[in-house]
């Protein structure tokens, strides 16, 4: 099982190459890699996450991961939402080739 621990709003800043979005890390004990997709049901709808990277805590995995898919859906373009709500919240990992296809062409509509 993996938790939300920590969620942020962060701003980008091309001269320190740090990509701005909607970020959280969570904890598992299952074994992650860089790049792997996650997913969030919140709200009746589904949020997901690209793990940007890995830490190893205790016997666990920390793991960072950024918000993807349709721009227009993210938690950070959400005015009334409270960070808060997500700590403790379960998120799963996707395995699933067509779903991850269809997240990544998502992404890139503008």
């Amino acid at each position: 099982m993996s938790v939300i621990t920590n969620a942020s709003i962060v701003s980008a800043n091309k001269r320190e190459r740090i990509s701005g979005g909607f970020y959280i890390t969570f904890i598992t004990s299952d074994n992650v890699s860089k790049g792997a997709n996650f997913s969030l049901h919140w709200l009746e709808k589904e949020h997901y996450f690209e793990v940007t990277d890995i830490e190893v805590s205790g016997a666990d995995l920390s793991v960072k991961a950024i918000e993807v898919g349709y721009w227009g859906t993210k938690f950070d373009k959400q005015n009334d939402f409270d960070l808060r709500n997500l700590i403790g919240k379960e998120i799963v990992e996707i395995k699933n080739e067509e779903t991850i296809k269809r997240i990544n062409k998502e992404s890139c509509w503008c």
